[in-house]
């Protein structure tokens, strides 16, 4: 029977079906320190560093949904919550906004409900125009200017949520929402 060409390193050779399986392995030799194999050895090596400050997007904070006032949803197909999120300056005042929590779903409450009383139907304007008004009375709840935006999102998922009273959105839901435009 003639003799098999010597097999190279790192090739492994599968038998013919039927053939004697060799069931003694060989011990594998001992990877040199930081040498890589396999899929981790083709791959390019890539470092994770920090986004620049001007790739990250400014912080926001997601509130809890609330509900518009039941007597004043009128059709189907309408906005029946909103979702409030509140896009700050920097990274230090999330503390402060959260603290006043309690005030700023009051506020939100009374801007829905007086929407629905003059007859909004909940569309992009209202909303906008509603977070506009938001945005001034809770820079005065809070004394100084801390919120740069308020946001109304009609109907969001209920995916997105803030597991507290109020919480900040991670960077994905941020750009996902389209927060940081």
């Amino acid at each position: 029977m003639p003799e098999a060409p010597p097999v190279p390193d790192g090739v492994v050779v599968i038998p013919p079906v039927g053939a004697p399986v060799d069931t003694a392995h060989k011990a594998a030799p001992a990877a040199k320190p930081g040498a890589m194999s396999g899929i981790a050895a083709a791959m390019p090596t890539q470092r994770r560093t920090a986004p620049r400050d001007e790739d990250r997007p400014p912080p926001a904070i997601v509130f809890r949904h609330v509900n518009i006032p039941r007597p004043f949803i009128p059709a189907r197909g309408l906005a029946a919550s909103v979702l409030p999120v509140v896009v700050t300056a920097d990274q230090e005042t999330i503390e402060d906004i959260c603290d006043i929590a309690p005030v700023i779903y009051h506020l939100v409450n009374i801007a829905l409900s007086d929407a629905a009383n003059a007859g909004s139907n909940f569309d992009d304007f209202d909303l906008d125009r509603m977070a506009g008004s938001l945005r001034g009375k809770i820079n005065r709840e809070l004394g100084r200017p801390l919120i740069t935006r308020v946001i109304l999102i009609r109907d969001a998922s209920r995916n997105v949520f803030a597991r507290h009273e109020c919480s900040q959105a991670p960077e994905a839901m941020v750009r996902r929402l389209n927060l940081d435009r």
